[in-house]
This record gives structure tokens, sequence and C-alpha cells, in this order.
């Protein structure tokens, strides 16, 4: 969570609830568009007034009355079951209860274990490499050992061709295992943590000429990957013809993550979705006849009124 917005609100018993609520949505409309990812809290003496009523993704966490039997201050926050809170008697001459908010939610990174994968890195010179091996290598040689008896086992010829290719890229590659957080953000590059890892270093030596360098260069190289990134997401929508990498822009903006389809074996499925979907139709026995219109009904026949 990058950031936290405390936002304090006092409506008075006399004032017009609908402008305040407006005005109220814009500044916290605002906040939500400045900082996405922030945590967001509102809360204060709403009177008669209701913050979901203009903005329902937020949460109220009140749940006793802070003045006689009203239940005038509220506290809301963009998080389901952020906080608890607690009444604690009113402070000095105060006509309204103390309210005490402890916070019971845990962090995205600490719900989400860090995930690890293994990606292959090209190296220099790398793309080099398999052209070199591919123009030398001799290609009869597969076709040869799947053939017997003048006969060609296409399945034995592309398995053997794809196994010899996958085994030189495996050659010619780097493999390296990465870790990614949940909190992670995707224009995080290499250059980023390494000037993350040197400003770090720069503040804990005390040395505050080389952490202000090293803080510059951190924010240079984040202002570069975000352009970057975002580059990256605008040629997604170069080609308007090109739906699927469209559609792979719109996930990289929405963060989508599709859930794997369970694969069926069955044989018999097809025939079983075409029996319920068309299971109506299988009971109905009144033959299909065309049902051709009058003339009168043709759109030559159509005036348009003005």
């Amino acid at each position: 969570m990058s950031t936290v917005t405390l936002v304090a609100v006092y409506i008075p018993p006399e004032a017009d609830k609908k402008e305040a609520l407006s005005q109220l949505h814009s500044i916290v409309s605002e906040q939500q568009t400045a900082h996405p990812d922030g945590f967001l809290l509102v809360g204060g003496d709403f009177n008669h007034a209701n913050l979901k009523s203009v903005a329902p993704c937020f949460y109220q966490h009140m749940g006793f009355a802070t003045r006689n039997d009203s239940k005038l201050d509220l506290v809301y926050s963009n998080i389901r079951g952020a906080y608890r809170a607690y009444c604690w008697p009113p402070i000095g001459t105060s006509d309204h209860k103390t309210v005490m908010m402890l916070p019971v939610y845990r962090p995205r990174l600490v719900r989400s274990k860090p995930a690890t994968k293994t990606i292959r890195t090209w190296p220099e010179g790398a793309t080099s490499a398999l052209q070199d091996c591919l123009e030398t290598t001799d290609w009869n040689m597969f076709r040869e050992a799947a053939t017997q008896n003048q006969h060609t086992c296409v399945e034995e010829y592309s398995a053997s061709v794809t196994g010899y290719i996958k085994k030189i890229i495996e050659d010619v590659t780097v493999e390296k295992t990465i870790t990614t957080r949940a909190n992670q953000k995707p224009w995080m590059t290499a250059e980023v943590r390494t000037r993350l890892k040197e400003r770090d270093a720069a503040f804990r030596s005390g040395d505050e000429l080389s952490f202000k360098a090293a803080r510059a260069e951190l924010s240079h190289a984040i202002r570069g990957a975000k352009c970057q990134y975002a580059q990256k997401i605008k040629n997604h929508f170069c080609d308007t013809n090109d739906t699927r990498r469209m559609w792979q822009g719109i996930q990289a903006l929405t963060d989508y993550k599709p859930n794997p389809l369970a694969i069926h074996s069955d044989a018999d499925l097809p025939d079983t979705l075409n029996n319920f979907f068309g299971r109506f139709e299988a009971s109905n026995h009144t033959p299909a006849h065309k049902t051709i219109p009058p003339p009168e009904s043709s759109c030559s026949n159509w005036t348009l009124l003005t």
C-alpha cells in the first residue's frame, strides 16, 4: 500500500445533505484517482448524512451510538473489516463519545505468500548462436529416423524436431528463478531494484550526499520504467484489427487473471450439451414454416415523419 489518506468530515445539522455529500464525493474521488492502490479513511460527524449513498464501495465500521441514542460519528474506509470500533468515555465536556479504532485487517503483502516462477532469459549473442545452430542442422535425419517401410510417422517426426529445437533453446538461454510479491508493481524492473538497493545502502551509510544522489537516480529509474510500461500497454491498441492483442492490453490494465478451465476428456460431452440445449426443440413436433410478410409491411412503404 503506497499511501494512506485521512479525510476528516464535519457536516452541520442545518447543512444541505445533498450538497455536502456531493462535495465530499468529489474530494474522495479525486484522492482515489490520484492513489488507486492507497488506503482511504473517511471519518467525522456526519449528522444526518450517509456516505454510502454516494460512495457504495466504502465500508462503515461504526456500530454504536456516539451521542445519546444517535449514531452521528461514522468512520468509512475502502477495505472491508479494516477496523474494529470501541466506545470510550467523552473527552472533557464533549457530548460525543470517544471512538477508538483498532486495525484488524492484514495487509495484502502478509495475506499473500510470495510466488516463485522460473523464466528463461536471452543473454547477448543467444539469438545468433540459435540461428547458427538451426542453419547447420541436418533436418533430413529426423525424417529418416521417423520413416519405416517408406512410411513417415508424422507424430514421431514432429516430436523429434520440436524436442531438438527445445533442447538447443535451453542450451543458449539462461534459466532464472524470480520471486513476485502481491504488492509488486507491473513496471518494476531489474534496474529499479538495483537503484532501490543502492538507495538503502546509502541511507544506512549515513552519507547525506550519497543518499541524495541515490534517491535522484532511483526517481529517474522509476520514471523511465513507468514510461516503458506505458508504451508497452499502448502498443496493444495500435492495431485495431488485432483483437487478441487489444484484449491482452485490457487484461493488463484491469489486472484480470482468468481461472484455468477444467479439461474434460469425456467424448460424449458435446452430445450431452447438444441434448441439453436442444431439449425444447426435441419435444416440439410442430413443423416449421416460413411466414411471408404482407406487402404493406415492406420497407418501401414506410414514410418518415418529421
